[in-house]
């Protein structure tokens, strides 16, 4: 097993078959090997002990995020305030972030022009994002109004994302997969 060169942000919705495929279509597009562990299962484990810090250290460290959009039309991942956050601490580490699309609920409109769509129109609202302990919320929110600010890190977060797309149309093109179509096919709630 090689080092892992990056980690995976997801919401954990998903089911494990999927997150290891995930995996893989990051090693195969971004050519990063992940590293993914339940922080949220640790946190819980060793109640008080996990603090946001350890998960700055952690992105800094390995230096890369690749951040699973799925569905690719209303991510989980951006309504997950902890999931935010590391995708914030990648953007504030200088990490890189890669992004990958995933599937969009409506099967005929998993397609990547649609993915491509949805990644670019995507807004996030860190104020909006649920935590499973109100305290993580308070004190994720504290620290970055007390950085970046809120607004702030929306827009930079918001913008890595957008930039992340063109990152995955240029491979799907290198590919060989058509990536464009004038059908209208994502509305991000």
């Amino acid at each position: 097993m090689a080092r892992a060169l990056g980690f995976l942000s997801h919401s954990q919705a998903e089911m494990a078959l999927k997150t290891t495929g995930n995996v893989t279509f990051a090693n195969n597009m971004h050519g990063i090997d992940l590293w993914f562990v339940d922080f949220t299962s640790i946190r819980q484990c060793v109640k008080g002990d996990f603090q946001p810090a350890a998960v700055r250290g952690v992105i800094a460290k390995l230096g890369c995020t690749a951040l699973l959009l799925e569905p690719i039309e209303a991510p989980i991942t951006l309504t997950r305030l902890w999931c935010v956050f590391e995708i914030a601490m990648t953007v504030e580490t200088g990490a890189a972030l890669h992004c990958l699309p995933g599937d969009h609920s409506d099967a005929a409109k998993n397609k990547p022009h649609c993915q491509l769509q949805c990644m670019r129109s995507i807004e996030v609202r860190l104020q909006h994002c649920d935590a499973r302990e109100e305290q993580d919320k308070i004190d994720i929110l504290r620290g970055i109004e007390s950085s970046k600010g809120l607004d702030a890190t929306n827009a930079i977060v918001t913008q890595a994302i957008h930039t992340s797309s063109n990152v995955v149309e240029d491979k799907w093109k290198e590919w060989g997969i058509e990536t464009t179509s004038s059908a209208s096919c994502c509305t991000v709630a």
